[in-house]
């Protein structure tokens, strides 16, 4: 059935090939998004939006995280949510500007489609080769994004709670573990995921960004008289491959190790 937006005003002649090639090609990026892990609950005909959630992911609440298109405030929005992470929020408007609230970040339309009337984005979207591209752009971003936070999350569950330590995602692909240690600065490890080479780097250093209190903590730990570090005064504790690796087991060796060095 065609729909009454994909009239041309002047002369109300359907467009046949114009609405079916959009309607095919928004069939498609769907059918892309549900291969790539995601259940999509699409009312963009009926109520002008949809929203993505990431299949396996509990954001908080045994909620999933998510993607979403709205409207808020006399205006359409962009959105993503990893509930019980601000952090995730936070990196994002960072990055994008928007706002936040927990973990849950959020942004308006930019200017060229800020002011499309409520209820008519469909409409737009249909006639707007330029809108559905700008959609189409901020949905791939935001669940590349929202898998990325999901593997570090994953991490962050598995290492679990340890006492005197702080641990936290930063800015999607790093899991900052810090332990409570005035005397060497607060030392941290931060696990950073390398999207493009699937390795996972360890990096020691100390809040405090007093290099000579790592050196002092290196040098007390098991294994690491030989490191050397950065200009910055950063140490590379260990670079692994992810596929076929317990990250989580080498991570807790780590803290245990720096837990050691601190009380020798």
């Amino acid at each position: 059935m065609l729909h009454k937006h994909c009239q041309t005003k002047k002369t109300y002649k359907v467009i046949y090939t114009d609405t079916k090639a959009v309607e095919e090609e928004w069939i498609n990026m769907k059918n892309e998004w549900t291969g790539k892990g995601w259940n999509i609950n699409d009312y963009l005909s009926d109520n002008n939006g949809f929203m993505l959630t990431l299949i396996g992911s509990d954001a908080g609440n045994n909620k999933p995280a998510h993607v979403n298109i709205g409207w808020y405030d006399g205006h359409y929005y962009i959105q993503a949510s990893y509930w019980r992470d601000p952090n995730f929020a936070k990196a994002l408007k960072a990055k994008y500007g928007g706002r936040r609230s927990y973990g849950t970040w959020w942004k308006h339309f930019e200017n060229k489609f800020y002011n499309i009337p409520e209820n008519k984005l469909y409409d737009n979207f249909c006639n707007d080769e330029g809108l559905r591209k700008y959609i189409y752009d901020w949905i791939e971003d935001l669940m590349d994004i929202v898998k990325r936070e999901h593997n570090t999350i994953q991490l962050l569950d598995k290492v679990g709670l340890h006492a005197n330590w702080s641990i936290f995602t930063w800015e999607w692909d790093t899991l900052a573990c810090e332990y409570d240690s005035e005397e060497f600065g607060r030392p941290y490890i931060d696990v950073k995921h390398d999207t493009k080479t699937e390795k996972i780097i360890i990096e020691l250093s100390n809040r405090a960004e007093q290099t000579q209190l790592t050196e002092q903590l290196v040098q007390k730990m098991e294994g690491c008289g030989n490191l050397t570090h950065d200009e910055d005064g950063t140490y590379t504790l260990e670079t692994i491959y992810e596929k076929g690796c317990d990250v989580s087991s080498k991570v807790k060796g780590w803290m245990k190790n720096i837990e050691k060095g601190t009380n020798k």
